[in-house]
């Protein structure tokens, strides 16, 4: 799972009002920090048991832990994936016939190009934000361009209120002539 922000560019709210609509692709930072701790936490202590049972060559391999032996890699490809969230940086592009992604990460650089006819069609989703003091979740009433590979689909309206959401989602499903989803 790829955890990225898209922050629309050139409009003077962030749900898509005009064609084309430049997203910039940001990683997740929050995530990333996240995902960091947990590679220190439960990371660090079994790699640095593993590196010292290596280098201590009078103990042999015969006395690594099997715990130390699986939490080391765990570690080490949670730290990766929390680093990678700070090294996402590209531009998602929705004309009325196509979607182009191209962004950069760790791992190199990723391209595609969806025709508008790979995406099934416009969706509404009542979403959770994150929780408040209280421990509450504010909802937020989306709607999703929803593409046959889940990663691909994009979130091209965001509100807090639901009062414009069928409204919005007619006319997202016009400008893009895909039927709504139910």
């Amino acid at each position: 799972m790829i955890h990225n922000s898209l922050i629309l560019t050139g409009q003077t709210n962030q749900n898509l009002q005009e064609l084309p609509g430049n997203y910039a692709v940001k990683g997740n930072r929050i995530i990333g920090a996240i995902l960091m701790i947990f590679a220190v936490v439960f990371g660090a202590e079994p790699i640095y048991v593993l590196i010292g049972t290596i280098l201590d060559t009078r103990q042999g391999f015969q006395h690594i832990d099997l715990k130390h032996l699986a939490l080391a890699p765990v570690g080490i490809i949670f730290l990766g994936w929390g680093l990678n969230q700070f090294y996402i940086d590209g531009t998602l592009i929705i004309d009325r016939d196509k979607v182009t992604c191209d962004y950069r990460n760790l791992l190199g650089r990723h391209y595609w190009c969806d025709k508008i006819t790979a995406y099934s069609g416009v969706r509404k989703k009542i979403e959770k934000g994150q929780a408040n003091v209280v421990g509450s979740r504010q909802l937020y009433y989306a709607i999703w361009l929803v593409n046959r590979k889940p990663a691909r689909s994009i979130r091209l309206y965001r509100a807090w209120s639901n009062q414009d959401w069928d409204k919005q989602l007619q006319w997202y499903a016009k400008l893009f002539n895909r039927p709504v989803l139910p």
